[in-house]
């Protein structure tokens, strides 16, 4: 990921202030881009064909079930805290998690336990308060500059929104991929999974040559269809040229908001 190593936070160290590096191995590059072999230049015009997406799917398929259960530093929700100072879970002491409720939310709790429902009217003005947001970052990357860094400037970013979105929809991967679908309980995000075609469409039209794929599920479990289709968009972008780097699991999703929150692109 950008030509260096990120630092997370193990488990059992979550509620530490200290760095900890993790490693790499289920988020090699190699696991993703095995049986690819990337052109020399861009092809702008190259689209993979629905035998190369259903050939991508039955390789990853039982690669991804060896695997097993996505590698999350925390099951946390984000949007669930910034929008409704809904900041559960257990979170390390300068978690965006942590740092938020603090400075946002306080009018809700009495000591850690909530005392007011999060849609309750009129109880929630500070929601979705981007300032707050950009003062905790300016904490997090003071006290830990290595593992929140920023993308390259000429870097395309792309956020997967994987897990229970995916793994509850009603088409299969290789449908996904092919027409997008629609996804797992958004019943208003019609066609909201997006298909390769429709991803590649985008990085034509943003001219970058770099992409930058970040991902993630907030369930451990909910890994199957989600490794699989990141999985064949990152060989997709690979294979049209471009460089790419992806990480769906094995980061702590605070350097993960953190980095996608500062792509300019």
């Amino acid at each position: 990921w950008l030509g260096r190593r990120i630092h997370g936070f193990r488990q059992d160290a979550a509620n530490s202030d200290h760095p900890i590096q993790l490693s790499n191995t289920l988020d090699n590059q190699l696991f993703y881009s095995r049986n690819v072999t990337p052109p020399s230049s861009i092809n702008s015009s190259w689209y993979p064909s629905d035998e190369w997406l259903h050939n991508c799917t039955g390789d990853l398929q039982p690669l991804s079930q060896e695997l097993g259960y996505f590698r999350i530093i925390q099951e946390i929700a984000l949007a669930d805290c910034i929008k409704y100072c809904s900041c559960r879970g257990r979170s390390r002491p300068n978690s965006l998690n942590r740092l938020y409720q603090n400075m946002a939310c306080q009018h809700l709790y009495k000591g850690s336990r909530r005392i007011v429902h999060p849609t309750a009217p009129n109880t929630n003005p500070y929601g979705g308060n981007i300032t707050i947001v950009n003062q905790v970052h300016a904490i997090q990357e003071k006290l830990d500059p290595v593992s929140f860094v920023r993308p390259e400037e000429d870097a395309l970013v792309i956020h997967l929104r994987l897990g229970d979105i995916l793994e509850n929809a009603q088409a299969n991967v290789s449908d996904m991929l092919i027409a997008g679908a629609d996804p797992g309980w958004k019943g208003n995000h019609r066609k909201g999974i997006k298909s390769v075609r429709e991803f590649l469409e985008n990085i034509h039209d943003s001219g970058a040559e770099k992409v930058r794929i970040i991902g993630g599920s907030h369930r451990r479990n909910m890994f199957m269809k989600s490794r699989v289709y990141a999985g064949c968009i990152y060989r997709a972008v690979q294979a049209a040229g471009y460089n790419v780097t992806m990480r769906i699991e094995g980061v702590h999703p605070d350097v993960d908001f953190y980095y996608i929150s500062h792509a300019k692109k």
